[in-house]
């Protein structure tokens, strides 16, 4: 072997302890980094630095989440129902199944259509909605943080579908995705003052949300809240079926099971289910987590939960905009063009 090839076979050769505690540090960099980019400030330019923070945390889920998921900013998550005036048994009206504004949402386009997409302008279905975020800096109102939060809650899931899926055709969900609903997360600014405050009201305003992600600056630090201490068997009911209760599910029903009596299976599948979020951290020997890396594989759980979006619905779209549809007015076309 020549010295230029055995040089090259000594570069490969990778002491994997230092590769990972590397990699941890590096971790522990972006973290500060991601900070100091938060917490930059520019006299009288509010707006702007809101939008430069939302590319912040736009930027942090794109280095997470797999390449499946789209992250994009500003957008509008819509449902196939509508209950205008004319229903008049409809505890809605036309205003209802449209979100508010979402600062980012993540989510698989691969089977699933863009409502409407023009410019900045992004109507996206919710059954392809693997997660909200709603960006803040400092001021988290609990009113209108309710209302942002129940405009996605309030958002249903369509069930008439069908598609070809390996050796079968669907003509419905599968039974383990019957209804699903987006992970709710909340980024923003901690203030000074924050930890003087009266904590039940903070933890109030932050049960609205699966997730809070909260910036430090004296820290230097980024952490990861789970306010609700989901176990990952509430997780899969809360994200896939919607409206049952984990007490409902026999875990039974939802495995590839030879035989109904395998009770390894059985057992090790409730052991899973049993897990707490926070059985995903990283930490280091002093008990310091790695926030970020800690996220990384906690939400990428999570993610791998739900993994496939739900089926989508084309037909009841299609019905839904027949619903609204009225005669075609004269002269539209030269009112559109001029």
């Amino acid at each position: 072997m020549n010295s230029k090839n055995q040089n090259t076979t000594e570069e490969k050769t990778w002491d994997k302890e230092k590769v990972l505690q590397d990699i941890m540090e590096n971790y522990r960099r972006l973290e500060k980094s991601i900070v100091k980019q938060l917490f930059f400030t520019m006299y009288n330019h509010g707006p702007t630095l809101g939008a430069l923070r939302e590319d912040i945390w736009k930027s942090l889920f794109e280095q997470i989440v797999p390449k499946k998921f789209k992250v994009e900013r500003s957008v509008f998550i819509i449902d196939s129902e509508f209950c205008g005036s004319f229903e008049e048994k409809s505890t809605k009206n036309s205003k209802s199944g449209i979100s508010n504004e979402v600062d980012i949402a993540i989510f698989d386009e691969s089977y699933t259509p863009y409502i409407f997409q023009f410019g900045r302008i992004k109507f996206i279905p919710i059954e392809a909605v693997a997660a909200v975020v709603e960006c803040k800096s400092t001021s988290r109102d609990k009113e209108k943080l309710k209302d942002w939060t129940d405009s996605i809650k309030n958002l249903n899931t369509n069930s008439d579908s069908i598609a070809r899926l390996a050796q079968r055709i669907f003509v419905e969900p599968a039974i383990t995705q019957k209804a699903t609903r987006p992970i709710i997360i909340n980024c923003y600014l901690e203030k000074d003052d924050e930890n003087i405050g009266s904590s039940t009201k903070i933890d109030e305003i932050d049960r609205l949300f699966d997730i809070v992600i909260k910036a430090n600056e004296k820290e230097k630090k980024i952490s990861i809240k789970f306010p609700n201490q989901k176990a990952l068997g509430e997780w899969f009911v809360n994200l896939n079926l919607v409206s049952k209760s984990l007490e409902e599910i026999d875990f039974k029903d939802y495995l590839n099971l030879r035989d109904k009596s395998d009770d390894e299976i059985c057992s090790r599948c409730r052991e899973t289910m049993g897990r707490k979020i926070q059985d995903y951290t990283v930490k280091y020997l002093d008990g310091d987590e790695i926030s970020l890396l800690s996220f990384n594989f906690m939400f990428n759980q999570l993610l791998m939960l739900i993994n496939n979006p739900i089926l989508f619905p084309h037909k009841a779209y299609v019905e839904m905009f027949n619903k609204v549809r009225k005669p075609k007015e004269e002269g539209s076309e030269k009112k559109t063009n001029e």
